[in-house]
């Protein structure tokens, strides 16, 4: 008979996986979110073809930061560090409010490397 804590935990490793990969991308890592104040700062280092990313805040349904840019200082393959802030009042109480950090292709702005971080509000 197969013991039943084995199953329970090989299961529970099959259901969360997606979620804990989906943290970080092969182009964004040590990612931090902070909360100061009235700001929420996320810091972490990005690895990007062109030295730059996106990003927005939304829940899936809704976006409540637009698509905005970020430059970072070197470009892959070498790992650049990047500090995003955004003010609490743009963080609506929800429980499924993501940070969407992704790059986007020169060559037809099709997004790739995308990275959700959930971002509760404090």
């Amino acid at each position: 008979m197969r013991n039943p804590y084995i199953i329970a935990c090989l299961l529970s490793v099959l259901l969360f996986a997606p979620s804990v990969f989906s943290k970080q991308s092969g182009a964004f890592r040590n990612i931090q979110i902070h909360y100061n104040g009235t700001h929420v700062v996320i810091k972490g280092e990005a690895c990007l073809k062109e030295g730059l990313f996106f990003y927005t805040v939304e829940d899936g349904h809704y976006v409540f930061v637009e698509e905005t840019l970020v430059k970072v200082n070197k470009k892959a393959p070498n790992w650049s560090p990047f500090s995003i802030t955004l003010s609490k009042d743009k963080i609506p109480k929800l429980k499924n409010v993501m940070l969407v950090l992704y790059e986007r292709k020169i060559e037809d702005g099709t997004i790739i490397n995308e990275t959700a971080i959930p971002l509760p509000n404090k």
